[in-house]
């Protein structure tokens, strides 16, 4: 099996998503990430390699990839960062079988609510969405991997329990 993490630029989010599935997910199910709207070979936020660090993960040498048909197309589930992620990829590739990340973390909180609330407002995205940390302060980017860590946890499990 194959999963996509996707968000908008590939440089923050679904690389977290992708790194936290290695650490935290079902290590016989492959994983990989792009951006709706990425630049090609931009490099990691310097705040999400350093979360990815922090979990014994390495993001370093990660560089940034737009979707294609042919990732989606390789990809048994594009795994999408928000609402709105998953309505373009919807349109985009039909054929795909698309899931929201946020959709399957447990329900409590961030340690850094305020952080959150603050995210939602600023960029607009529902409180079940993985929040956009891009161009916030470390915890911001910390508060945005606590609930991706979340949410790969519920999505193994869910994945591996027949619920998808």
């Amino acid at each position: 099996m194959q999963l996509l993490f996707v968000c908008t630029g590939n440089t923050c989010r679904s690389p977290l998503a992708e790194a936290a599935w290695r650490r935290f997910g079902d290590k016989s199910i492959r994983a990989s990430s792009a951006g709706l709207a990425a630049t090609n070979g931009a490099p990691i936020s310097p705040h999400s390699a350093l979360v990815a660090k922090n979990w014994n993960e390495d993001l370093e040498n990660h560089r940034a990839r737009r979707i294609t048909d042919t990732l989606a197309r390789g990809a048994d589930y594009l795994i999408a960062m928000t609402a709105s992620h998953a309505s373009e990829l919807q349109a985009r590739f039909p054929q795909s079988k698309v899931l929201i990340l946020g959709d399957y973390a447990s329900r409590e909180e961030t340690s850094n609510s305020i952080v959150a609330t603050e995210l939602q407002e600023l960029f607009g995205e529902a409180p079940g969405d993985i929040l956009d940390p891009i161009g916030g302060s470390l915890e911001a980017y910390q508060a945005c991997g606590e609930h991706i860590e979340r949410a790969i946890k519920g999505l193994a499990a869910a994945l591996r329990e027949g619920r998808v």
